[in-house]
């Protein structure tokens, strides 16, 4: 099981968490994040051999790119792909190649569900890299888009936050949305990687299968939870926090 994390957006933590985790989500500037948070987050990843994955979200760093735009295609192509430049570049710094990416926000919840958008979306990423692979929800219009057009493609699901009945992340403007205790999180995270069934913040239970768990390092239990995944699932990778 591999575990990520979203990173470079402000979090008081990343350093810590860094070690634990297999893949990096860097912030690239757009919805949060600057050069010297993107270098700082880059050296930290490489020097403990993880993973970078551009983070790209909606150019909106007053909303966190946390509300969907209306941006037309060539505006879409032009942020997403500016973005992907910056991780590219001080990756090349360290003759380390982009090779994933994942969408933030409401870009994000956005894909998992317009296959219009998802295909747009991985329409940009080729045009970038056709070698690049994505990061997404699993069970989701964006997953199955990419798995079905032979794009390499981790299934994604959250240690920190709730799911709805129809297995999209619950909006966080809902009551419980987020999880706000580290042993809850954990417990999430188990069962999710076990394929088993967890509980729906609206009814019933939502049942997927995952490659990676992600936590979100801007959140003041992020390294808790971090902590507690790499407990668990450090036997996938040994070497980490070394």
């Amino acid at each position: 099981m591999q575990l990520n994390a979203d990173l470079g957006e402000g979090g008081k933590f990343d350093a810590e968490i860094i070690p634990l985790i297999d893949i990096a989500n860097i912030a690239c500037g757009a919805h949060a994040g600057d050069d010297e948070s993107i270098a700082n987050s880059i050296e930290l990843a490489v020097a403990h051999n993880c993973v970078v994955s551009a983070h790209p979200g909606y150019p909106d760093r007053e909303n966190f790119g946390r509300q969907a735009m209306q941006l037309s295609a060539n505006e879409l192509q032009n942020s997403l792909l500016a973005q992907l430049e910056k991780i590219a570049v001080e990756l090349g710094r360290y003759n380390r190649r982009l090779a994933w990416v994942k969408p933030h926000g409401a870009l994000y919840n956005e894909c998992a569900i317009d296959s219009e958008l998802a295909d747009r979306f991985l329409n940009i990423i080729q045009t970038y890299d056709r070698k690049m692979g994505i990061i997404a929800l699993a069970g989701s219009v964006l997953f199955k888009r990419a798995t079905a057009r032979g794009i390499a493609c981790y299934a994604e699901g959250f240690a920190d936050r709730r799911y709805m009945a129809s297995g999209m992340l619950a909006p966080r403007h809902l009551a419980g949305a987020c999880i706000d205790n580290v042993e809850a999180a954990v417990q999430q995270a188990q069962q999710l990687a076990g394929g088993l069934p967890v509980n729906a913040l609206d009814s019933g239970h939502v049942q997927t299968a995952v490659h990676t768990i992600c936590v979100h390092g801007d959140t003041p239990l992020s390294l808790g939870i971090a902590k507690g995944l790499y407990q668990i699932f450090k036997q996938v990778r040994p070497d980490a926090g070394t």
